[in-house]
């Protein structure tokens, strides 16, 4: 049987770390590399009523086959928490393997270089993360904080995306990755 996934209080005031939640969230993150079943049977055991697992290698609307983003959207009435699955099979290998910069244009105008692999890993799953993060958070008053987390590859895509929500109006309360390669 697996171990029971750490509780951690997504009350915390600000964006102070917490080894508690650090905890959780590295159990998220090598949750993200089970399956869809099992990651639902965990997650829901956990408390968690809303998990919504996203593979786009299999999203027939997404005409790519060069990206392999998979991640999962998990809600319960205190917390949302979106991990990211890391580097898992060959096509995860090109995503990490385009190390040349995209230049990500921010709302304020501003830019930034991003590792050219792990913006493309993201941005084909963008739109559909956004509306689900925005949709889930401001289900409850006040909205739910919102976690990412990952590890390796997924942890630079649960960094990147941090940025984007929150330059989208989206809160994001924190991130903690595990094994980070460098995004920008």
């Amino acid at each position: 049987s697996a171990p029971e996934i750490s509780k951690f209080n997504p009350a915390l005031p600000g964006k102070q770390y917490s080894a508690q939640t650090a905890v959780a969230m590295a159990q998220m993150a090598s949750i993200a590399y089970d399956s869809e079943a099992d990651i639902k049977k965990k997650l829901n055991a956990a408390g968690y009523d809303e998990v919504n697992f996203h593979s786009l290698s299999s999203d027939p609307s997404i005409l790519d086959p060069g990206v392999d983003t998979q991640y999962f959207v998990a809600a319960n009435k205190d917390s949302i928490v979106i991990a990211f699955r890391g580097t898992a099979g060959t096509v995860d290998f090109m995503t990490d393997a385009g190390v040349l910069k995209d230049q990500l244009q921010l709302k304020d105008g501003s830019t930034m270089g991003v590792h050219q692999g792990f913006n493309k890993g993201l941005s084909v799953a963008y739109r559909k993360l956004l509306r689900e993060a925005k949709e889930l958070s401001h289900e409850t008053q006040p909205p739910r904080p919102i976690f990412l987390t990952g590890h390796s590859l997924g942890a630079a895509l649960a960094t990147e995306a941090a940025l984007k929500l929150t330059d989208d109006g989206v809160p994001v309360k924190a991130v903690y990755t595990v094994g980070s390669p460098r995004v920008g």
